[in-house]
């Protein structure tokens, strides 16, 4: 995929790239929930090599679902969203983007198979399967499992954006919890963003 450029200035990015699909949901219920004057200052804030991602007066910001964004796009268009509306806590906000987005891919059909025939066992075999739903590269491997915890690692994967990784860890949270596990606790424990070579998160239930 051919990266934005201004005339003869190309602009180098990390590879990797975020899937449209799940992004364009996220957006979308941002806009509808902080109104389109929201929308319009995220973008007016975002650097200018981010700009030609975006649209001021498209839908979900010009977010499509039919293509794929560099991982550090997606981690400054969060943050700078989050700067917009005053979120206090990232993390909570990444949450609320993440489950809003996740609530319209998944249908209440998907919702309730997950439910009843879906087990954290099952989400680990289909580990690969799921992300790639939402990422273009990346291996996924169990570090470790128990019966109410695993640790998995990201390995192969080129992102170093913090906030990209939180929002895989929202995300996993979110489908164990439609899994119909509770009291779920999400750490990261490793990060490429904090300068370790890989990424991994543990997560544990009741």
């Amino acid at each position: 995929m051919p990266y934005p450029s201004s005339g003869s200035l190309k602009i180098a990015l990390p590879k990797g790239h975020f899937r449209g699909s799940p992004l364009h949901h996220s957006v979308a219920h941002f806009v509808k929930a902080y109104g389109p004057s929201a929308a319009h200052d995220a973008i007016a804030r975002l650097p200018e090599q981010y700009r030609a991602y975006v649209a001021p007066n498209a839908p979900a910001m010009g977010i499509l679902g039919a293509r794929s964004y560099p991982y550090p796009f997606v981690g400054e268009l969060v943050r700078t969203m989050k700067l917009v509306v005053h979120a206090s806590d990232e993390d909570v906000f990444v949450r609320e983007l993440v489950y809003a987005g996740l609530e319209v891919m998944l249908s209440t059909m998907h919702r309730v198979l997950l439910r009843y025939l879906a087990s954290p066992a099952m989400f680990l075999e289909r580990r690969q399967e799921i992300w790639d739903l939402f990422h273009e590269t990346g291996r996924q491997r169990v570090v470790s499992q128990t019966p109410n915890s695993y640790v998995i690692e990201d390995a192969e994967w080129p992102n170093t954006d913090a906030t990209v990784c939180r929002i895989n860890l929202e995300g996993r949270r979110r489908m164990l919890e439609l899994v119909g596990l509770g009291n779920i606790e999400a750490l990261r424990e490793k990060c490429r963003a904090w300068g370790h070579a890989t990424c991994e998160s543990r997560f544990r239930w009741t």
